[in-house]
């Protein structure tokens, strides 16, 4: 979140303290982290003079466009959003080819477990939360000012569309004109979301600014546990706020992978449990790969090394259905279009040497080397994938 490239173009925070005591903002003094951008096509190095909070620092490119958290304390005290404080954190969007900066006039809250998700950018859309507390708004009309409520800021049309919902930290999925996100029962003025007669879950909702209108996917999930690609919302739906065994190992302790289509209709499980108390997959518009954990799948061996304690991962094409398990136990997943990395443990592959080292203590990165599902894959055959990358 300290830096971000594009495109040829960079952008990421000057130290005052570092650049000789500068103060490159103008607020008299040299305190602050400034975001500067520099432009490889015209070797061009702009100062923003916009600066960060200095605990949570977070810029991102996109469609050259540079999306900026900004602080007002560091920036000269300076109030930003009308609220008559200047203690809260700001967006911005800096235009890399005309310098032209818009505040957007609302608070972006921090998103302490993981900083770059404080807000999403896509499409010339940014998705972020705003507190009601920092925003001075009752965004959900709930009689109170402590939730955090989901907005969609239109860069062109320099709009934004709040939604009048609350939800957590960690929660934002933004692609293609779409923003999936978690919704709290209890803070939602204490609403049934997802049916069950209770107000203590978090459910996943679909944002569509083509028809600017926000649906219920009615799916119960967890912090961090979803994404967005080729039309699809992945999501690791909670079987016990959902009171339903939705990967048939006769229990309802899991969390499991529900795709839910954007275009509308009932979700469709995988039947495979995600496990872990995280969201370890990744997706692209083409593929999804995650990795199911043996305990959580009827403590099934799911590639073959005599136990079932391990995480197996697996692919989901996206245009065909086809779920293929890779038969490797995975610990990290990256998705890029078609081509797929994960980190695979010997001590979890049977104890097997995957680098040729003599030993079976390390983790070897495995990557596709053909396109997936392209030959005979729809089979199982995993054959054609290696631990030497190409």
């Amino acid at each position: 979140s300290r830096f971000d490239a594009e495109d040829g173009v960079a952008a990421f925070f000057v130290d005052e303290a570092d650049q000789n005591a500068t103060d490159l903002n103008s607020d008299g003094d040299a305190t602050d982290l400034v975001v500067h951008i520099y432009d490889g096509a015209t070797t061009t190095l702009t100062n923003t003079q916009l600066a960060s909070n200095p605990s949570t620092p977070q810029v991102e490119l996109e469609d050259g466009k540079a999306v900026i958290r900004v602080s007002e304390f560091s920036q000269g005290q300076t109030n930003f959003n009308g609220d008559a404080d200047t203690t809260d954190n700001v967006l911005f969007v800096h235009d890399v080819a005309t310098t032209a900066q818009a505040n957007l006039g609302y608070e972006c809250t921090s998103d302490s477990y993981r900083g770059i998700q404080s807000y999403a950018v896509d499409g010339g859309l940014i998705a972020f939360r705003y507190s009601e507390g920092g925003q001075n708004l009752d965004g959900n009309s709930d009689g109170d000012l402590s939730d955090a409520i989901y907005a969609i800021y239109d860069i062109a049309a320099a709009t934004v569309t709040d939604t009048g919902l609350a939800g957590p930290q960690y929660s934002l999925a933004l692609h293609d004109g779409y923003a999936a996100f978690l919704v709290v029962e209890w803070q939602q003025g204490n609403t049934v979301l997802n049916g069950d007669g209770d107000t203590e879950d978090w459910v996943l909702h679909l944002y569509d600014h083509g028809l600017k209108t926000t649906s219920n996917l009615i799916s119960a999930s967890s912090t961090y546990s979803h994404d967005l690609g080729g039309g699809t919302v992945a999501v690791q739906v909670r079987e016990a706020e959902e009171g339903t065994d939705l990967n048939g190992d006769t229990d309802t302790d899991d969390k499991v992978i529900v795709l839910h289509d954007v275009t509308g209709g009932p979700g469709r499980t995988l039947a495979l449990a995600s496990g872990g108390s995280t969201w370890v997959a990744d997706m692209s518009d083409e593929v999804l790969a995650f990795r199911p954990r043996e305990s959580d799948q009827g403590g099934m061996d799911l590639h073959g090394d005599g136990d079932a304690v391990d995480y197996v991962g697996h692919l989901h094409d996206l245009s065909t259905g086809v779920t293929t398990n890779l038969g490797l136990a995975s610990e990290t997943i990256a998705v890029a279009e078609r081509t797929v990395a994960f980190r695979v443990n010997e001590s979890q592959q049977g104890m097997t040497d995957l680098n040729g080292d003599g030993d079976a203590t390390d983790a070897v990165l495995y990557v596709t080397v053909e396109l997936l599902f392209g030959d005979g894959f729809e089979s199982g055959d995993t054959t054609s994938w290696s631990a030497s990358a190409p």
